[in-house]
């Protein structure tokens, strides 16, 4: 992440809110066996993604020790 601004948004809460999201039924999940193609959008949408991309790429540049 780049320095905490007033617009900057919290990168940590999001993934922290979507690791716990996932939790509840990641067994199930993955006893089915399925490809995790709606995790993935779900992890699309606020942008975790492309977290680590350079923002001049359109991610949110976070360098490797927010991650």
């Amino acid at each position: 992440m780049t320095d905490a601004g007033a617009g900057q948004v919290d990168w940590l809460r999001i993934a922290r809110e979507m690791a716990d999201d996932l939790a509840t039924d990641a067994v199930e999940r993955e006893q089915a066996g399925k490809a995790p193609l709606d995790e993935v959008a779900r992890l699309r949408e606020p942008g975790l993604l492309t977290l680590p991309a350079p923002a001049e790429l359109g991610g949110g540049a976070a360098d490797r020790r927010s991650l």
